[in-house]
């Protein structure tokens, strides 16, 4: 009896901790069990959700939080997981609530409870993530790449392409050439008395 008594407490100081672990990461758990049709949810999990602290729900229930959409991709990534026992990763939007001013993107990593079992007490359980501003960190630094990559391509002062750009561009054109069988030329043009253009104008006319 004091064995019992020692084990139940750690155990509900480590679900503490998993709880705290939980609030600290943003980071939800959930089980899907097919034999009766449930979805459990972590308190974390029902947070991510907006379930108000409902923390089973149906089947039918995941339809209130998913887009249209978006819900027969997610119904056949979890139907991957089970049938053949891989990982899938699932990302989709959070149906908007009336509270909701913006939209948010979850994240779902899914697996089998156990991968051997195929039947109807096989469960999935997985964990759910709100990934909404790491998406729009992930959006303005691809953004601000392309701006640095297209920065690198031109020349400062005229704005035209420079010396970097014509090498990935015949680079690129030699490929297509090589891969079409096609006749690649390259001209280089120069134009004649073009000095007095330049001193009559400008430069940067020119």
């Amino acid at each position: 009896g004091q064995r019992e008594h020692v084990l139940k407490v750690e155990l509900e100081n480590h679900m503490k901790w998993l709880e705290r672990a939980q609030k600290t990461a943003l980071l939800g758990f959930f089980s899907i069990d097919f034999s009766n049709r449930k979805i459990m949810l972590s308190p974390m999990a029902a947070e991510i959700l907006g379930t108000q602290g409902q923390r089973q729900l149906n089947f039918s229930d995941l339809a209130r939080y998913i887009p249209a959409e978006q819900i027969k991709r997610t119904l056949r990534k979890l139907f991957k997981v089970r049938r053949f026992g891989t990982v899938q990763k699932i990302e989709f939007e959070l149906r908007p609530q009336l509270m909701q001013s913006h939209t948010h993107m979850l994240e779902c990593w899914c697996e089998m409870e156990d991968a051997a079992a195929y039947d109807q007490t096989a469960k999935i359980i997985g964990t759910i993530q709100d990934i909404t501003q790491r998406k729009a960190t992930d959006q303005a630094l691809e953004k601000y790449r392309t701006l640095l990559e297209h920065q690198v391509r031109k020349d400062s002062l005229t704005g035209l392409s420079n010396r970097r750009a014509l090498d990935e561009s015949l680079d690129q054109a030699w490929e297509h050439a090589m891969r079409d069988s096609q006749p690649l030329a390259v001209l280089v043009i120069d134009i004649d008395h073009f000095k007095s253009y330049n001193d009559h104008y400008g430069h940067l006319q020119g």
